[in-house]
């Protein structure tokens, strides 16, 4: 988070004392010297025509006073604050819509005019529109100070930020055209304004305040910043080099650039930051407590990428070009210059601003850029120290991180799911959701009865829940009747999915197919979707009296109140009312094939917690005979369920295998009126454990309760 810096003017020197310094050797432009030390003679005649050909519009007094930097953003939104401790009754709204950016206004003139906040792009992650705005006025307040005493040795003076700041400026052995060094000079601004913002990082780590009170800890390298400092120097270059009027082309620069980034709309940026709040930030702290970003961005590269949120995490911007953009800093001028070794910046650290900063020992009595790796990696330690190892970087789960299945030679018991995930927080959110292979259950209940089953593939994702190919069968100890019960395909809910119009209008358009759980590009928040089994099969006999059941279809339209249908949320928790028909036929030994068609109307309430140890289910359904009078079925039932991480050595390599062994309870009820020929609903598979009354008769009530185990096979996965 940006402070404002004030900087003073005063006397000028006059054209005659800096003509003989130049003349001597090195002039020191001091702070109190508000305007760059005039040329002299033929050269500053140059320099006033092509201030007209480069720049037109662009004076050398434009940039008299170097800018102040805004107070702007600390990453997240509505953000709560505290004073003292005590909260305050305020949530700061920092998102910004991106096609109401103001007017620019350098110096700040105009207040109102600008607008600064947060927005998410697909491209340039989130981006932050006041160090945007600073870093382009950096870029334009260097370049003027530059341009008119390139090739000299000078010394340009800064202001004070947690230490004595200066450019020195080296003699330029090179001969270049008007337009070439106006060129050099731009290209050197740019990148001295960026490594100036690399400072500003630096020293509001080791809590440099502009304002005593106010500590800007929590927002140093923060994920967005480093980016959106070099994006505003980029910008402060277009600016200039357009030959406009400076905040009228920055206006111009910043809306071209937002639309090339691929904004979100307001609540899609909020909804984004929602998908990385408690990895990236945490909603939970107050300003100014830096514990609320516990994501630090440190890099300080001459290339600069955004850290952006992925579609599945966020998938609003699945749809468009999700080509990550990324941020040159400018290393070479024209014919090759290398802009190093034309400046050097120097920091003169005062220890009383910044007391808990250690300085390198470069043997200089200042800091310099180059000592910028250095503190760079303390700096990194320190948030390691704070937010875990995986603190400084961007990825969301262990394979975005870089560490999945990367154990063959260094298995540790100790942490079996890497140093970067020492809870298996990550690791077991992958093996919960995703696609499972394999999955095996074995229960016991339902007053001396014995179940297993197995499911080739069970697959959870943001877009629906769905199984294939499952198989059930129970045993009664008490008459020896068994069961057994075949589905070749169920989904209680596949989204309907919706994509963004690709013409960038906003439309939503039904995508093709319209149902696909794993599109990450469908538009978070669906509501709808649908409900299908297909070919269901179910076996019950004992005593010589066997029955048969089928039913080819079953199809449903589901609603989820809380829209979650694509989103991150779906994995934790979803509410589920489907209703829909299924026809069926039933064969009983003895009697002649019956065949109805059932409507059925269900509910299922789902949520996981404790980092997915732990999820509950409610479930109920009412079903009924439509081609008979007075025949329907009432269910309902609760699950509660454990679910262990369960981490081993593979012994052929030594990599760790993971996979979840859930441990439950459920009960159930089942009410069934008059005498219906019908399957029972089966939405749990307590309701298949063999129960010879299964057609019933009048009022009849069934109470099932089990204990049950349930594993996988390592999954293969994705979610």
């Amino acid at each position: 988070m940006n402070m404002t810096h004030f900087f003073h003017t005063g006397r000028r020197l006059s054209a005659a004392v800096v003509f003989c310094l130049l003349t001597l050797g090195t002039v020191t432009l001091h702070a109190a010297d508000s305007t760059p030390a005039p040329l002299c003679c033929e050269e500053q005649s140059q320099y006033e025509a092509q201030n007209e050909e480069f720049s037109d519009g662009l004076k050398v007094e434009k940039f008299i006073k170097p800018p102040r930097l805004r107070a702007c953003c600390a990453f997240g939104h509505d953000l709560r604050t505290s004073i003292s401790g005590s909260a305050v009754p305020v949530k700061l709204d920092n998102i910004v819509y991106p096609d109401r950016l103001g007017q620019h206004s350098y110096q700040r003139k105009d207040l109102d005019s600008e607008m600064t906040g947060l927005i998410y792009t697909c491209r340039g992650g989130v981006i932050d529109l006041a160090h945007i705005r600073d870093y382009a006025d950096w870029t334009a307040y260097l370049f003027e100070r530059i341009r008119l005493v390139l090739g000299s040795s000078v010394i340009i003076p800064l202001p004070f930020e947690a230490a004595e700041r200066e450019v020195v400026l080296r003699p330029l052995n090179v001969s270049l055209s008007p337009a070439e060094r106006d060129e050099l000079a731009l290209l050197l601004a740019q990148r001295i304004s960026f490594q100036l913002s690399v400072w500003h990082e630096i020293a509001t780590w080791y809590d440099y305040r502009s304002v005593p009170m106010f500590s800007e800890r929590l927002s140093s390298f923060s994920p967005e910043d480093l980016f959106s400092n070099a994006v505003g120097a980029e910008l402060g270059a277009r600016a200039l080099r357009s030959g406009r009027e400076y905040n009228e082309a920055m206006d111009s620069a910043l809306a071209e650039m937002v639309h090339q980034l691929a904004p979100l709309p307001n609540s899609y940026t909020k909804k984004t930051l929602d998908a990385v709040d408690g990895i990236w930030w945490d909603r939970t702290k107050m300003l100014p407590d830096m514990a609320m970003v516990t994501r630090r961005n440190m890099d300080v590269s001459d290339n600069i990428k955004p850290w952006i949120i992925t579609g599945k995490y966020s998938p609003y911007c699945a749809g468009r070009d999700d080509q990550p953009a990324e941020m040159a800093v400018p290393t070479e001028g024209p014919g090759g210059i290398k802009l190093k070794e034309q400046y050097e910046l120097r920091f003169r650290v005062r220890h009383e601003a910044i007391p808990n900063f250690i300085p390198p020992d470069n043997g200089k009595e200042w800091i310099g850029e180059d000592d910028y790796p250095w503190i760079i990696e303390n700096i990194r330690r320190d948030v390691k120290a704070m937010f875990g190892p995986y603190g400084d970087k961007s990825g969301m789960d262990t394979y975005e991180l870089g560490v999945a299945r990367q154990y063959s030679s260094e298995f540790d018991p100790e942490m079996p799911c890497g140093a970067t995930d020492k809870d298996c927080k990550f690791t077991r959110h992958e093996e919960m959701n995703g696609i499972r292979i394999g999955k095996i259950r074995v229960a016991g209940g339902n007053f001396a009865g014995m179940f297993f089953g197995v499911t080739l593939a069970e697959g959870t994702t943001m877009g629906g829940l769905f199984n294939v190919l499952s198989l059930n069968s129970a045993v009664a100890f008490t008459d020896g009747a068994i069961s057994m019960h075949v589905k070749g395909a169920e989904s209680p809910v596949l989204f309907f999915c919706a994509m963004e119009a690709e013409d960038g209008s906003g439309r939503k358009e039904i995508d093709y197919p319209f149902v696909n759980p794993f599109n990450v590009k469908c538009v978070p928040g669906s509501y709808w979707g649908l409900r299908l089994e297909l070919l269901e099969l179910m076996y019950l006999g004992g005593d010589g009296l066997d029955s048969y059941g089928f039913r080819p279809v079953e199809a449903g339209i589901v609603f989820t109140p809380l829209g979650n249908g694509f989103t991150p949320e779906f994995l934790k928790r979803r509410l589920l009312f489907s209703l829909g028909l299924t026809p069926e036929i039933i064969d009983t030994a003895g009697t002649s094939a019956a065949k109805s068609l059932a409507g059925y109307f269900t509910v299922t309430s789902e949520e996981f917690f404790l980092n997915d140890r732990v999820n509950y289910k409610l479930f109920g359904s009412i079903r009924d005979d439509l081609t008979e009078v007075r025949r329907f079925n009432v269910e309902g039932g609760a699950r509660l369920q454990y679910n262990y991480l369960w981490n081993r050595r593979d012994m052929r390599g030594g990599d760790p295998l993971h996979s979840i062994i859930s441990f439950g309870v459920e009960a159930s009820v089942n009410y069934w009126f008059d005498s219906m020929p019908s399957m029972p609903s089966l939405i749990k598979y307590a309701q298949i454990m063999p129960n010879r009354d299964f057609v019933p008769n009048d009022w009849h009530v069934s109470l099932q309760g089990i204990l049950y185990v349930e594993t996988t096979i390592p999954k293969l996965g994705m979610f």
